[in-house]
């Protein structure tokens, strides 16, 4: 007896853990290639902030403060002070970061920005008078 159903051969169903993706990249290094995007913009944001401190002023979050609104809001969740808080903000973000993705990238874009923004929004409304940078925001929000 022959079975008559019209399924596709086993090879053309995709691995578990492969990704969908053109080029066949496995799913694992589509997070981490998009991890160290995240982790690029930080580090590039650091130096430049670091070379420019105009650049750094204009650019973080001073609550409260018309002219550091827009730069500050957009920029701020992608800036930090110095290595040290770069680092710490890598290894926090690092595992909550791949194990969203491990569901979807978008949802973790996603998640990332809506925890992003609106904490630097609050932070602009009700933060000291001073100048905030970070990623904490995000990093808490991919926790939670």
């Amino acid at each position: 007896s022959s079975c008559t159903c019209a399924m596709p051969p086993p090879s053309a169903a995709p691995a578990a853990g492969v990704s969908l993706f053109k080029g066949g990249w496995p799913a694992w290094k589509h997070r981490v290639a998009i991890l160290v995007a995240l982790y690029l913009s930080w580090i590039i944001l650091l130096i430049v902030g670091k070379a420019s401190p105009i650049f750094f002023l204009n650019c973080c979050l001073i609550p409260r403060n018309q002219p550091g609104f827009f730069p500050g809001v957009l920029l701020a969740p992608f800036m930090h002070v110095g290595v040290a808080h770069l680092m710490m903000n890598m290894i926090s973000c690092c595992l909550p970061a791949y194990m969203i993705m491990s569901r979807s990238m978008l949802e973790f874009v996603v998640v990332y920005c809506a925890c992003a923004f609106p904490g630097t929004l609050l932070t602009w409304c009700i933060g000291r008078e001073l100048c905030h940078v970070g990623a904490s925001g995000a990093i808490f929000g991919l926790l939670t």
